[in-house]
């Protein structure tokens, strides 16, 4: 009898492990494939400099918040005169895995890191930072923000619920 009682002991341990194993599979970001396929246009987008695309994929309230579209567009083709200036050229735009899904409001906010890979005069030039991806329709679609460009701020300014603990990985620019 207490052979049998240890027996359905272990075998309930068994199951109960078994069970949290399955769990542990469950993608840690309900929304990837989606947000994944959505931040894929806005990196092509971004190599290939159709800022108007990017612009069209960039969070409304954003664009309002800085001044438009068409100051967005001017900006970012100011920004390819400097880099054209400079001897710099925009090789490759590389997504790694997202980080984390947060719901803020109606909101779902993700982070997708991206680096950013330019030919210049001195090498090749690398810029990492994240995209930080809003959904408004429960992981649908997506628009992003480029933590490249915008500081906590203006994040804050856009979603005043965003909690405390939100974290977005520091910006960084490195030469190899």
């Amino acid at each position: 009898m207490k052979l049998y009682r240890s027996l359905t002991a272990l075998l309930a341990l068994f199951f109960t492990l078994s069970l949290s194993a399955q769990e542990a599979d469950i993608p840690a970001i309900p929304h990837e494939e989606s947000l994944m396929k959505a931040a894929g246009k806005y990196a092509a987008a971004t190599q290939k400099q159709d800022w108007n695309k990017v612009i069209d994929m960039t969070y409304l309230p954003l664009v309002k918040l800085n001044g438009g579209r068409q100051t967005l567009l001017r900006q970012a083709q100011l920004s390819d005169q400097n880099l054209q200036q400079q001897d710099f050229e925009l090789k490759a735009a590389e997504l790694s895995a997202p980080l984390s899904e947060t719901p803020v409001g109606d909101n779902i906010l993700a982070v997708v890191p991206i680096r950013l890979t330019f030919n210049g005069p001195l090498g090749k030039l690398y810029s990492e930072s994240s995209l930080l991806g809003v959904s408004e329709d429960a992981g649908k679609s997506w628009s992003f923000i480029s933590m490249a460009q915008v500081d906590m701020n203006q994040v804050i300014e856009l979603f005043p619920k965003l909690p405390k603990t939100f974290v977005v990985p520091q910006k960084r620019v490195y030469q190899e």
